[in-house]
């Protein structure tokens, strides 16, 4: 049986077969929304030409519509303004209001505003909504017609007691800013509220914006985030990108920073300028951003100024040129960026214009990346915690301007890797956005001494002495509770410089370099990284991190200053926005490498002698197991040696000599055992590193490159540029200013194809 549909089309279609224009036009409707009938523009097409071709106006005005865009025919525009001309001399508002859409934009004809303006008024004069809108929208702009602010309110509010949602929605933005109209924060919300249930995506927007700020309604986040999401849903740009800012903090809904990126990349794509801004902000800030990061953030904040003069793409920009951030510096480009963004209102742009200025004028110094690098060596890290103990005091440190602050990487291996992270963790009894660190470098020797004395018990060594040799030579839990009792839950990300730490995972069987540059890593827990960097064979059972066990880094890469200078070199760009070079080579680098002791080269008696006693050892000394632990620490050894040598000819063929300084203490009356404890072996190893220290410590070198503690974090310029990269309230708009009522529409609407009215 025949629905209502089917039989309306019917009867027009017996109609049509008469001859009646209107029912051939309303055959024609039936075909293009597929109506009682299968969908069929063509044929709609065709039925609208034959009533046409009978002089009914308004089958001319829906065939002009379809040549315009192209539905079931053709598109061509000009056939398409003489068919709307045709039905708009018959009084066809429809067509009037059409024909007045093509000369604004110029589809067709000659591009004219003020016959566009002609169009639509007579249209409105006829009680046509859309041509009353598109008439506010031109008094509004001052389009085709003096600017009349008051005048577009009229328009609108006549449109919209004619149920016309766009209208509703534009009268409620000049009600919310008091243009035209007295302001009236409430009857606007009370507007968008109307035009959001008639289905208007940039109503829902407005709405959703109040709703987030308590604007002429009561703030409620979640409700801004179900109405940014209706309208995301109906394809609008900013509802979009407004909601990648809830996401991005998590507002309203659970934070999720690639979904912001997502809605932002989604609403750049359909030409949202603040998402154009977030999205560069968010490429220029991330952690190791590359060239290509600062290119194509550069290139996103252009393609937004060509929208719209945006104040945020221009301080950004402002601080790529003044950092040379993957363009070259330039301060003249800097200011100039800088001053557009003072004069779209951004306060914090004119003091960054003020000491870019400043600094223009001033010669820059030579800040190379500054790395400190620290073996493995067990009770040995005595040797290094006390140089870095002497170093200072040297340079007049203390616990508020901490050693930390000298060196931009931090390094080291087994307990080169303990000691770099106590010299870098912030202090957990404060809170993890502490600056200061748990430890100042001359407590380190000390907390070191103690740690050692309880970490190498000594237990499982006695059970071997027994032959239970399938035991490593020290149980792991005094280290491991040590390491939590210190440490706690702080993680790599939590470093007050970038930490660098080796270890090998033995499940994979491959080598794993921890680092607080690398998102995947920086969620690690600090106590874990060290556990694993430290378990070194035959001394501790292997450590287990995220289900996977690891030895000591050691093993591979005892010595980690090659990982350190690989990391500068990798994330040059990082160190260039702290204020440093911009490392071309190893001459923008300085590296402290510290060792942690050797026995130096024994004399031809001793050898003699050494020698002599070696032949006189019993064979079971190179038996299986006797081997193991020989390797275990020639393996350190051999590698801490070669990493050393070829740094230093790496240094010299580029002629930096001074840029590299590595300091190994010679064992003159310690002995080179990196697991004994004992009062005497500790005493040893101090007298030995204060006679060196004494003779040998480079206190005018080291001050030279390092400074009298100056503090690495940028300051001035540099920190408001960092809040504007960063994307943060005041230049990147990335949370409540991200979200804005939206304005009038720009291009004066059409009605899209051929429609029953």
């Amino acid at each position: 049986m025949a629905n209502k549909d089917e039989e309306l089309a019917a009867q027009y279609q017996q109609a049509a077969d008469l001859g009646d224009a209107e029912a051939m036009t309303d055959l024609g409707m039936c075909y293009m929304k597929e109506s009682g009938v299968e969908k069929d523009e063509k044929k709609a097409a065709a039925l609208f030409q034959q009533a046409a071709d009978l002089g009914y106006a308004r089958a001319m005005t829906n065939l002009g519509n379809c040549y315009r865009t192209g539905t079931g025919v053709e598109k061509d525009e000009a056939k398409a303004v003489a068919l709307l001309r045709r039905a708009a001399d018959l009084g066809n508002t429809r067509a009037m209001f059409n024909l007045g859409v093509c000369y604004a934009n110029g589809m067709g004809v000659e591009k004219n505003e003020a016959e566009a303006v002609a169009l639509y008024q007579r249209a409105a004069d006829l009680g046509h909504a859309r041509a009353m809108f598109n008439l506010g929208v031109c008094y509004q702009n001052g389009r085709g017609v003096e600017k009349n602010e008051a005048e577009a309110v009229a328009q609108y509010q006549q449109a919209a007691d004619l149920g016309d949602a766009a209208a509703m929605t534009d009268l409620g933005w000049c009600h919310m800013n008091g243009s035209g109209v007295e302001k009236d924060e409430k009857k606007a919300v009370a507007l968008f509220r109307r035009a959001a249930d008639l289905g208007d995506a940039r109503a829902m927007t407005n709405l959703g914006v109040c709703c987030e700020r308590g604007t002429g309604v009561e703030k409620h986040e979640a409700e801004a985030v179900v109405l940014y999401r209706l309208a995301a849903d109906l394809g609008d740009a900013m509802a979009m990108s407004n909601l990648g800012g809830c996401y991005a903090r998590g507002m309203g809904v659970e934070k999720d920073e690639a979904r912001a990126v997502a809605l932002w990349r989604q609403a750049a794509d359909l030409g949202n300028a603040m998402a154009m801004v977030n999205l560069g902000s968010t490429l220029q800030c991330k952690l190791g951003a590359r060239v290509e990061d600062f290119l194509n953030a550069k290139e996103l904040y252009e393609r937004a100024n060509g929208l719209e003069e945006n104040e945020c793409a221009h301080f950004n920009i402002g601080l790529l040129y003044s950092r040379g951030s993957g363009v070259p510096k330039d301060w003249a480009r800097a200011k100039h960026a800088f001053q557009k963004a003072s004069n779209l209102g951004l306060h914090v742009a004119g003091t960054a214009f003020a000491i870019a200025d400043r600094l223009s004028q001033v010669r820059e110094e030579v800040k190379p990346v500054r790395i400190l690098s620290i073996d493995g060596g067990g009770i040995r890290g005595v040797l290094p915690a006390e140089w870095l103990g002497r170093l200072e005091q040297a340079l007049g440190g203390d616990q508020s301007r901490p050693l930390h602050d000298c060196f931009d990487i931090v390094a080291g291996t087994s307990t080169g890797g303990i000691i770099a992270t106590m010299l870098c963790a912030p202090n957990k009894d404060l809170n993890r956005d502490a600056v200061e660190p748990m430890f100042s470098a001359a407590e380190i020797e000390g907390v070191y001494r103690s740690l050692g004395k309880r970490i190498f018990s000594g237990f499982w060594a006695r059970l071997r002495c027994f032959g239970w040799c399938c035991f490593p030579k020290h149980a792991a839990g005094p280290l491991e509770r040590e390491l939590e009792e210190q440490l706690g839950e702080l993680r790599l990300e939590d470093a007050l410089t970038p930490l660098v730490i080796p270890a090998y995972e033995v499940d994979n069987d491959r080598p794993v370099v921890f680092s607080s540059l690398r998102e995947e890593h920086r969620g690690k827990l600090l106590r874990e990284v060290c556990r694993a960097t430290s378990a070194a064979p035959t001394f501790f059972v292997p450590a287990v991190l995220d289900g996977k066990r690891f030895l000591d880094g050691g093993i591979y890469v005892n010595n980690p200053t090659m990982l350190a200078i690989t990391h500068a070199l990798e994330n040059r760009k990082y160190f260039e926005d702290k204020g440093r070079d911009h490392v071309v080579d190893l001459r923008n680098l300085f590296v402290v490498s510290l060792g942690t002791g050797f026995k130096p080269v024994q004399s031809q008696e001793d050898h003699a002698s050494s020698d002599q006693s070696k032949r006189a050892r019993p064979r079971g000394c190179y038996c299986f197991f006797g081997w193991i632990g020989y390797l275990v620490k020639a393996s350190m050894k051999g590698s801490a040696m070669v990493v050393h040598d070829e740094v230093e000819r790496l240094f010299k063929s580029f002629g930096a000599e001074e840029n590299y300084i590595r300091v190994d203490i010679p064992l003159v009356s310690a002995s080179k055992a990196m697991d004994d404890n004992s009062d005497e072996q500790l005493k040893r190893l101090a007298d030995d590193a204060k006679a060196h220290l004494d003779r040998s410590f480079d206190k005018a070198a080291l001050e030279k490159q390092l400074g009298r503690m100056e503090p690495t974090k940028p300051d001035g310029a540099e920190a408001i540029g960092m809040r504007g990269a960063l994307g943060g309230r005041s230049a990147s708009r990335l949370v409540a200013d991200d979200a804005e009522i939206l304005e009038h529409v720009e291009d004066v609407s059409a009605e899209a194809g051929p429609s029953n009215g």
